[in-house]
């Protein structure tokens, strides 16, 4: 592990949190990873449960949605088997999602577009951040071959 000093540049480098469900890491290469698992992520929790599914109100969809960040959760964790990463470079309206299998700009039928990979597992995910880490960037351009899994 690197002991940066004051004066070193890690500038870049940035932990995000969202709601219990999430974080985002971003590296001094200027990617990022997200790391989510929630209701409304691909993951374990993705799906209302079912005993609430007949409801119609508002108020069964808002428990089931903002259930990690009850009072409980947010003391005792909100845990999940699975979660949905994505990776980009850039932010805001610069913001350039990647491919997850080739970490390239995602497209599709050459019109950018975002890219996200489902139920993946904690190995996954460590996997994913030891490769989105390493990127080795020059400008713009890539110049580690990749090989994901």
């Amino acid at each position: 592990m690197t002991q940066h000093k004051k004066e070193d540049n890690v500038n870049k480098s940035n932990y995000a949190f969202y709601g219990n469900q999430g974080l985002t890491l971003t590296f001094s290469n200027g990617y990022t990873i997200s790391i989510q698992c929630g209701p409304g992520n691909y993951s374990t929790h993705k799906s209302m449960p079912s005993e609430w599914r007949g409801y119609k109100d508002d108020k069964a969809f808002l428990e089931w949605y903002y259930a990690p960040r009850q009072e409980d959760k947010l003391t005792n964790g909100w845990h999940s088997g699975t979660a949905e990463i994505a990776i980009w470079t850039g932010e805001g309206k610069d913001k350039e999602w990647k491919n997850i299998d080739t970490l390239l700009n995602a497209t599709c039928d050459g019109t950018p577009t975002t890219d996200t990979e489902g139920w993946v597992t904690t190995d996954e995910v460590a996997e994913f951040i030891q490769t989105v880490a390493s990127i080795k960037v020059r400008g713009n351009k890539l110049w580690d071959k990749l090989k994901l899994w």
